[in-house]
């Protein structure tokens, strides 16, 4: 799997692909392959699970990527004209999150599929691979400090911009990650809960339909999973964010418009392609 993941990751540098183009015509492919890793899928099942990710590639590229790129031309033009106030970004995360609900939803069905086609042999074999990647994250939360998880999360995605730090910003993100801390281990815990209770759905019940009914239910109910300290922190994010925007300068603004444009125009051009067959 490594290897094949290291030539995709070289004909992407010598073909001069962007990353947003290169990684959402091999997304499918990538999903598919964690998914019959994960669950252990055969036969039929890899065939099915072939058809509705093709299904729903095709539904996102042309419902969703163009709500994408909207969003990010408009937050391109809001870059130009600054200080932004808490409130101003509190609305943009918003529109970020209603975005990834409009992206998740249909994809609950292709979820239900998967779910509801394991056999009692699978569902051992999905269960401990949840234990180990719930492991590992706790593995990893043990050897580390909450403000240092927090900062490596952070440059990831900052790197993922082109967004060099100077000094003072770094000062600022690791001042807000002191001072507020994120509770990696509860919400750890949240996620070992949430896999217990998908869990308890295919075992809790005999027909397809009220196993179906729980998933459903349970796999839509992501609001209410989120607990008073997630969305209070949420709202501290907000401050530190708005605090980061306010301390870019002209030169960090203009790359990271630029880049803002770049996705965007990527994702127009996604938008236009013709359905996969």
């Amino acid at each position: 799997m490594k290897k094949i993941l290291k030539i995709i990751f070289l004909s992407f540098l010598l073909g001069g692909c962007s990353q947003i183009k290169w990684a959402y015509r091999f997304s499918d492919w990538l999903i598919q392959s964690r998914l019959e890793s994960f669950f252990d899928l055969q036969g039929e099942q890899v065939k099915r699970l072939e058809s509705s990710l093709k299904d729903y590639k095709n539904w996102h590229r042309k419902q969703m990527l163009p709500k994408y790129s909207k969003f990010l031309r408009k937050v391109k033009k809001n870059l130009g004209v600054r200080p932004w106030d808490v409130e101003k970004v509190r609305e943009v995360r918003k529109e970020v999150e209603k975005l990834g609900e409009e992206t998740a939803v249909p994809w609950v069905k292709v979820s239900l599929e998967i779910y509801l086609s394991l056999s009692p042999d699978q569902i051992v074999h999905y269960k401990k691979k949840v234990k180990e990647r719930d492991q590992k994250r706790f593995e990893k939360i043990k050897k580390s400090t909450t403000e240092k998880l927090s900062f490596e999360r952070m440059e990831k995605t900052l790197d993922f911009l082109d967004i060099v730090l100077k000094k003072k910003q770094e000062l600022i993100f690791k001042k807000h990650f002191k001072e507020h801390p994120f509770s990696y281990a509860k919400s750890s815990e949240r996620r070992a809960k949430w896999g217990e209770k998908t869990m308890s759905c295919l075992s809790d019940f005999s027909s397809k339909e009220k196993k179906a009914f729980c998933l459903k239910e349970h796999f839509l109910g992501w609001e209410k999973r989120r607990s008073p300290e997630s969305k209070a922190y949420r709202l501290k994010m907000d401050e530190l964010f708005t605090n980061v925007i306010n301390s870019f300068d002209e030169k960090q603004v203009g790359l990271l418009q630029d880049k803002l444009a770049e996705w965007s125009s990527d994702f127009t051009d996604l938008s236009l392609l013709p359905p996969d067959e």
